[in-house]
């Protein structure tokens, strides 16, 4: 750690002192002149908004740029990313005017030819800027290690730069040789799969260079080729151009239309024979354009590549468009990095609430660090260079990479890009380009050189080198001149020097220029000014300089209206970025007190200044107090949790933080002896919980509700056994009912403290009669039976507080009778249990006067004993089939087997009948159950592992009876064991419960076996475990479910397998969610589990839902090429499918068909499917084609003809070849084809959407009669074309009528009966009456509807509506965003 700087130089002494008399008259607000400036408050800085403006605030907040982040990449801290954001993007930049062609001049010679020492000393006189790296050439760098000024910045200009990333060589460029393409060439067949997600980005690294930059890079003393010269044809005039169809479309093209571009980029390529230099400068400027921030440079590097291999030579153009590609990748690949080191070195602050891991952020930093993007453009540069092309390069390409040469530090690119620029002397330069060239400099450890780009930089207005603005961005210059100072102002704190980052400051506080300063004006100071002071102290590790700087602006009277923007000179309130770097270092610093203190300001004065208090900050203000828990008496503790739970309150950190939260809160509570609080809050917590699940949470959520209850009571319990405090029973009581609202029986520790809190609240005669219902009178003797019992027994097990308050059952039924209840009223195998503990406690002959006593009902239990007994069985027989097996008319078997003895060699003989290879599954498991059957008539039960064998191998058959009595074997079998070996026994045949409930559809009664697991310190198999997440469905959100169950296998040490893999990384795939699936499958390959046929089925689905189609394409490639790899017919058919519909390619499709043809298998009835769409949906449309598909589907007589079949068919005539005349008589026709299925929901969809798409609504009630006399139920997806077809011609008030008429399924709950599955065999019967349940694209049908007809007020009516119906964020947020985009037709 650096020393304390404003302590040890006397400059920043004085200023932070206030000695300083400009300083003072800032901080103290004591005047020394007039002044003036009243702008308003301003919002915080950069968080959680992820664009140019932060969420909650109307302003930029962009300040803290690119730039900023290299040199606050240690202290910036943010738990979604990070604050930095890119300049760029909000610079003016002004187009390029076309002028005259300035007379032609005799170039030299090509830049890679050395110079006469002439042409020498002429650049030797015009040096400019690069005066200032003098002592560059004395350091020990890479270059020749001594050389003059002008020799150096001769060989710079004549030699190709040398790129200090020795870990990543550049790409080889080819100049305008076309014999080298730019490697790495890429091709379907080598695609490089992607990289692990990394936030806010998702960047898709090359993880496997080894195909692509070893073969086309050069070894460590190999050079590029040297640039031949250019012998292409001349280019065609500007009007030929114009006039050229693929450049005007590709120009046309914006952001959002990545899928046309890619289209049109394929037909370029299929459709001419060789494309133009400008239609391939045109497609390339597209791709770059359509590029998805995060977006690996694939397709680009893919289509140059094409273009040398069509011998189509390069020109400037091309360049140009690859470098803005590269550096800006370079920037997105930076602040990526920037954002996992942030989050990295804030892990300790948040790590309870942050659910990735220190490695993988790791991982993925080594993996971003892998690109080598700036290598590249700075290749290219070269290549410019070598065509003689630098005066026809806009400024912004050397802004670009001069910005990358500060990310990398590298002088010497620097220098040699600017010695380019400078040569231009029609440019004018950017403030950025001297903003860049100090943060090279200052990070390379060069502050000298710095300070004379600096002061070459105020001189630069005067020389008329420095870029004007025009009027109406005046604004945009002074902030980027701003920031040039500020970048100075950081280099000296870089450089351990404060006192001159302080003294430019003074400087800057001194100015008279006033807010609307001129380009040769020193600039008002502004808050980002200040930020960058504080910033500069805490890299230094000097928290309490920045500390005292920090107080001294929050008593200042406003806060800027924005970061850029000052107030007449004087000095404001810290902004948002100040705010979030100064409590992340008070946290990570252990400064609690003071973090403490501020934040209290924070919450006071952000309304006033405008500030967004990030759900982060209030995390980490959190974390760190809990943290600090430890170290501070019970009183002072107390003290910091009020505290903190005031703020709860305000907390927006969502629902899965919040549970942590309030979890920790009560639980620290109570571990210092204080419970009414603990338990209101949990109770709160709860009831609002379940309100948002309507009382019916699903089951993982209750689980989790259920964990969470049983360690607060377990604290409690300790607390109480410490001697800390009391639990009133009002307390102890509200935990006992959130105990039955969860279904739970109070755990053992805590019952005997429920019946103390009583006895105490009974004898202070403040027991609260009237609000004990029958329950909790069932519920307190319930305990109290069970205590005594237990201790009547000797149970050592059982522990009662050593003043133990509670008098016993008979004084509770005697409290239970003068409530007026009789005795009858308490359930009846508690009455049971009641009345047998008063007989062995009193005898038989005394326990009718004791029970005489409390009142008659009570005495005639004693005669309906054995009615009571018989009345116990069968209701616990009902409830135990009710609970375990969830299914009708199922028995309890009551057989008992009390003496049966283990063979081993039945063990073996079952294992081997099991395991034959001969017969069928269910052959063998019946020879199986006829060995088990005569074992049992003789005494002899398998042992352990085998009955569980058995039990699962039934439950796969669905044949419950004889899982049911496999199971009494199995407890009679675990009795028998030997001790050691009874509980591996006993946690065999509740885990193979799970798997055989499970597999017979009998979910929640498998997870009854699951819990039993858990509640015994064990844990289930990765086996059960994967048929559990492969049975979570139909909710809205079944990833959530799975995931958590995934998450406790981890939580609970098992070792997941290749059944568990494949069916999390199945549901993972469903929900789109192809991040998590591809991290889970490299996870597996990394542990040596190999990937079957499935895992890649499921993982490449994931690719292919969400577009990825690099990823998909290497993961194909890998699979086939898999030891033991065995085809099936899914991953063709989801590769088929990513063609077809996410990514259209008929080539891509077709070539999938064939290799599944060429493995050996045959198609399956969505194969057929898919190709009909292939022809029939995707341009050019090829009906011929199609139909001979079709018919060979009708000569294959392994396949079944489906509705999907005859949907695309109508489809393909109806909608996209617009033949509706073809489309309704090919459904007329449809029962007169053979073997042709009855016309179903799919069909209907189909045959009613051509319907639509022809306007011809008068035909839609004739179709939908035919439907229902067809008995084809409703669906969802039928409606919304109804929906958007009466819309579309006007009639809202029936699209209304027909929205209103659908049902909502129950929340959390996914719309039943609106799929259709592939195979019809699948098919569940539904009645033609049932209920019809929306989809959430019903939802967005109908708000575009009423978007389309001008009722806004309507459409947002319905996304209340929607929210109510508590569909995942990402689901409403898509159907939301239609507000914004309501142009797009229905």
């Amino acid at each position: 750690m650096l020393p304390h700087i404003l302590h040890s130089t006397t400059r920043a002494v004085a200023v932070v002192q206030n000695q300083s008399h400009a300083i003072r008259n800032v901080l103290q607000l004591q005047s020394s002149g007039p002044s003036s400036g009243s702008g308003s408050s301003w919002g915080n800085g950069p968080g959680p908004g992820g664009s140019k403006f932060n969420t909650g605030s109307r302003f930029y907040s962009g300040y803290n740029s690119a730039g900023r982040a290299v040199t606050q990449a240690n202290v910036l801290t943010s738990h979604d990313g990070n604050f930095t954001q890119t300049d760029e993007a909000e610079d003016f930049v002004s187009r390029r005017s076309v002028h005259p062609a300035p007379p032609k001049r005799h170039r030299m010679r090509s830049s890679s030819v050395s110079l006469t020492g002439t042409g020498r000393n002429e650049r030797g006189e015009k040096m400019g800027v690069l005066k200032t790296v003098q002592l560059h050439a004395r350091s020990n760098h890479a270059f020749a290690p001594v050389e003059t000024m002008a020799s150096a910045k001769e060989r710079l200009l004549s030699d190709s730069v040398a790129i200090e990333d020795s870990g990543s060589r550049p790409l080889l460029i080819r100049r305008n040789s076309t014999s080298a393409p730019l490697s790495p060439l890429l091709n379907a067949s080598e695609l490089p799969p992607p990289s692990p997600p990394t936030p806010p980005l998702e960047l898709r690294n090359k993880r496997d260079r080894r195909a692509s930059v070893t073969s086309a890079a050069p070894s460590k003393d190999e050079k590029p080729p040297a640039p031949t010269q250019q012998t292409a044809t001349p280019p065609p005039s500007p009007k030929d151009v114009a006039k050229d169809f693929y450049v005007g479309k590709f120009d046309g093209f914006a952001h959002q239309d990545a899928d046309q571009v890619h289209e049109y980029v394929q037909r370029l390529l299929t459709t001419v024979e060789k494309p133009s230099v400008e239609q391939f400068n045109a497609a390339l400027r597209a791709l770059n354009r359509s590029r998805q921030d995060g977006e690996a440079l694939v397709n680009i590097i893919r289509l140059y590549n094409k273009m040398l291999d069509k011998s189509v030579v390069p020109n400037v153009v091309t360049y140009e468009t690859l470098i803005y590609a590269l550096t800006t990748r370079d920037m997105e690949v930076h602040q990526a990095i920037v954002s996992l080191e942030v989050r990295l070195k804030q892990r300790p602050l948040v790590e309870r609430f942050d659910t990735t891991s220190a490695e993988l952020d790791n991982q993925r930093i080594t993996k971003l660090k892998e690109e080598d993007n700036f290598g590249s453009a700075m290749s290219l540069f070269e290549s410019i260079l070598a065509i003689g092309g630098r005066e026809k390069l806009h400024a912004d390409v050397f802004t670009h990479l001069l910005r990358s040469c500060a990310f990398h530090a590298n002088v010497d690119a620097a220098i040699h890009v600017f010695a380019q620029l400078e040569r231009n002397s029609h440019m004018h330069i950017d403030y950025s380009v001297y903003r860049y060239m100090i943060a090279a400099f200052s990070k390379s450890g060069r502050i000298e050189q710095a300070e004379e780009i600096f002061s070459e930089f105020l001189k630069g207005y005067k020389k008329g080198r420095i870029r004007l603005y025009p009027m109406k961005a005046l604004h945009v210059g002074r902030r980027e001149q701003l920031k040039v100072w500020n970048t100075m102002m950081e280099a000296y704190f870089r450089a351990e020097m404060p006192d001159k980052a302080v003294g430019i400051l003074e400087r800057m506080l001194s100015s008279k220029a006033g807010n609307e300063y001129a380009p040769d004006d020193v600039p008002v100071v502004t808050s980002s000014t200040f930020t960058t002071v504080i910033t500069g102290f805490l890299q230094a590790g000097d928290i309490q300089s920045a500390l005292t700087w920090f107080d001294r602006l929050l008593v200042q009277p406003q806060a800027g209206a924005n970061p850029y923007e000052g107030i007449g000179g004087e000095a404001m309130r810290p902004d948002g970025v100040a705010w979030n770097v100064m409590l992340d270092a008070l946290a990570l610093h252990g400064r609690i007190d003071d973090m403490n203190r501020l934040y209290k300001i924070l919450k006071a004065t952000h309304k006033e200044d405008r500030l967004f208090i990030r759900s982060v900050d209030q995390l980490i203000v959190y974390s760190a107090n809990m943290e600090n828990l430890k170290n501070l008496d019970d009183a002072s503790a107390l003290d910091i949790l009020h505290f903190i739970l005031e703020d709860l309150s305000t907390t927006n950190v969502g629902l899965g933080n919040q549970s942590k939260i309030i979890l920790d809160i009560c639980e620290a509570f109570a571990a210092r002896g204080e419970y009414v609080i603990p338990a209101e809050l949990i109770n709160k917590h709860f009831v609002e919980k379940l309100q948002y699940y309507d009382g019916a949470p699903p089951l993982v959520i209750l689980q989790g509700m259920q964990g969470e209850l049983q360690a607060l009571t377990g604290t409690i319990c300790r607390a109480l056994e410490q001697g800390k405090g009391e639990l009133p029973f009002r307390s102890a009581f509200t935990i006992a009912q959130i105990h039955r609202a969860l279904n739970m029986m109070v755990e053992a520790g805590f019952a005997p403290v429920y019946l103390h809190s009583y006895g105490r609240a009974r004898f202070l005669n403040l027991l609260p009669y009237e609000e004990l219902t029958v329950d909790d009178w069932n519920m307190l003797l319930s305990y109290a039976v069970q205590i005594e019992t237990s201790m009547n027994r000797g149970d050592s097990g059982v522990q009662v507080p050593a003043d133990f308050a509670f008098n016993g059952v008979v004084s509770l039924l005697q409290d239970i009778a003068s409530q007026n209840m009789e005795f009858y009223i308490i359930d009846a195998e508690l009455r049971k249990r009641t009345v047998e503990l008063l007989q062995s406690q009193h005898g038989e002959m005394e326990v009718k006067d004791v029970l005489a006593r409390v009142g008659p009902s009570y005495v005639q239990a004693l005669t309906d004993l054995e009615h009571l007994k018989y009345s116990a069985l069968q209701s616990a027989l009902v409830q135990d089939s009710e609970n375990e097996m969830q299914t009708d008319g199922m028995r309890l078997p009551v057989t008992e087997y009390p003496s049966l003895t283990i063979n081993s060699q039945l063990s073996r003989a079952i294992q081997d009948g099991l395991r034959g290879p001969s017969h069928s599954v269910d052959h063998r498991l019946s020879k199986a159950w006829g060995m088990f059957q005569k074992g049992l008539q003789r005494g002899h039960a398998p042992q352990a592992p085998t009955i569980a064998a058995l039990i699962q191998g039934f439950g796969r058959l669905g044949d419950l009876e004889k899982v049911r009595e496999l199971y009494t074997v199995g407890q009679s079998v675990v009795a028998t064991v030997y001790p050691e070996q009874q509980v591996n026994s006993w946690t065999q045949i509740e885990d193979s419960m799970i798997v055989a409930l499970a597999h017979s559809g009998n979910v929640d009664a498998a997870h009854v076996h699951r819990l039993r697991i858990l509640e015994q310190g064990q844990a289930p198999s990765a086996d059960a475990y994967g048929v559990l997440i492969q049975h979570v469905k139909d909710t809205t959100d079944d990833t959530s479910g799975a995931m958590s169950l995934f998450q406790e296998a981890i939580e609970r040490g098992v070792q997941p397998n290749l059944y568990l893999y494949n069916n999390i990384i199945s549901k993972l795939s469903k929900a789109r969610k192809a991040d998590y699936a591809l991290e889970l499958f490299h996870q597996m390959k990394a542990v040596k589990i190999l990937p079957s046929s499935i895992t890649y089925g499921a993982v490449i689905g994931a690719c292919a839902r969400v577009g990825d189609i690099s990823s998909a394409e290497s993961l194909f490639q890998e699979m086939i090429h898999a030891r033991g790899f065995k085809p099936r017919v899914p991953p063709y058919n989801t590769m088929m499918q990513l063609y077809t519909t996410t990514k259209p390619n008929r080539n891509r499709a077709l070539f999938f068909y064939n290799e599944m043809l060429a493995a050996g298998i045959k198609p399956s009835a969505h194969t057929y499917k898919l190709l009909l769409d292939t022809y029939g949906s995707l341009e050019p449309v090829d009906l011929q084609s199609m139909e001979e598909v079709y018919k060979t589907l009708q000569e294959d007589p392994s396949v079944q003809l489906t509705g999907g079949h005859f949907a695309s068919l109508i489809n393909a005539y109806g909608c996209v070849s617009k033949d509706f005349d073809k489309a309704i008589a090919l459904f007329e026709s449809i029962h007169t084809i053979p073997n042709a299925p009855a016309v179903d929901a799919v069909v209907f969809e189909a045959v009613i959407n051509v319907i639509v798409a022809h306007r011809r609504t008068d035909l839609l009630p004739v179709y939908v009669n035919k439907m229902n006399e067809a008995g084809v139920h409703m669906t969802a997806y039928i409606a919304n074309f109804l929906i958007k077809g009466y819309a579309n011609v006007g009639d809202l008030d029936r699209a209304r009528e027909i929205f209103e008429s659908l049902s909502d399924p129950a929340t959390g709950m996914a719309a039943p009966n609106n799929h259709a599955p592939h195979n019809p065999a699948e098919s569940v019967e539904i009645l033609l009456m049932d209920r019809v349940y929306r989809e959430p694209s019903t939802w967005e049908v109908m708000v575009r509807a009423e978007l389309g007809a001008g009722n806004r007020d309507a459409a947002k009516d319905l996304l209340e509506r929607l929210r109510a119906r508590q569909y995942p964020e990402a689901v409403y947020n898509r159907i939301s965003g239609v507000m914004t985009d309501h142009s797009v037709p229905l």
